[in-house]
């Protein structure tokens, strides 16, 4: 029975994986069941059976990436002390599954915010909002501490989710730019590394503290 359920579990993350992909590239509209099915290796009956329909499928591919970033992002930040630490932890979590684990995520987000988000589910705007609840802890922490100056969380968190959606789907326009750097014989090797997440890491914490960049 364990055997059967995790293969049938891994067929699930084959098919959503499959799924992501399909809508991150062509939005909800553009992407095929059929094509997902195929890809998969299943027959569409076999794909309904263990996930549901399209709109079922779509919905799964919010709430799994979300509510495993809830649960790092609350784990890791409950094992780090001081408002900083925490921030760049905070921070730092998204990024890793924003940039690698669920890197698919981001490209399917912005074609929900540009569409104005009807699509995603009530459960995963739930999730987004309980993440959003952590940085305002953290943030009205370091308020209180003097280690932040009096900012606004909101738009603390669309600073991070901003900055790196744009990095994570950025990747193509990323690489032009280098050719073209590379024809100006401009020095731009930091480009393509984990240099650039640092950087953005360090500009947000920095845009919050209290008395700016810290030596």
């Amino acid at each position: 029975m364990a055997v059967a359920q995790e293969k049938s579990q891994e067929l699930i993350d084959s098919i959503l994986e499959i799924a992501a992909k399909q809508f991150a590239e062509k939005g909800f509209s553009g992407a095929r069941v059929d094509e997902i099915a195929h890809e998969a290796g299943v027959n569409k009956a076999t794909m309904y059976y263990h996930i549901g329909n399209k709109q079922a499928l779509y919905e799964q591919i919010f709430i799994e990436p979300l509510e495993a970033t809830l649960a790092d992002v609350r784990g890791q930040v409950a094992q780090t002390t001081g408002a900083e630490a925490r921030l760049r932890v905070y921070i730092k979590c998204l990024a890793q599954n924003m940039t690698s684990r669920y890197g698919y995520f981001p490209a399917v987000m912005m074609r929900e915010v540009v569409s104005g988000a009807a699509r995603i589910p009530e459960r995963a705007m739930r999730t987004m909002c309980d993440v959003q609840l952590i940085l305002r802890e953290i943030i009205s922490d370091g308020v209180k501490t003097g280690s932040f100056r009096t900012v606004n969380p909101f738009m603390v968190h669309m600073l991070i989710m901003g900055s790196l959606s744009i990095y994570t789907t950025g990747g193509p326009m990323r690489q032009r730019m280098t050719a073209l750097f590379n024809d100006y014989q401009v020095q731009n090797s930091q480009l393509e590394n984990q240099f650039m997440l640092e950087e953005i890491v360090d500009m947000i914490v920095y845009s919050v503290l209290n008395g700016g960049v810290k030596k």
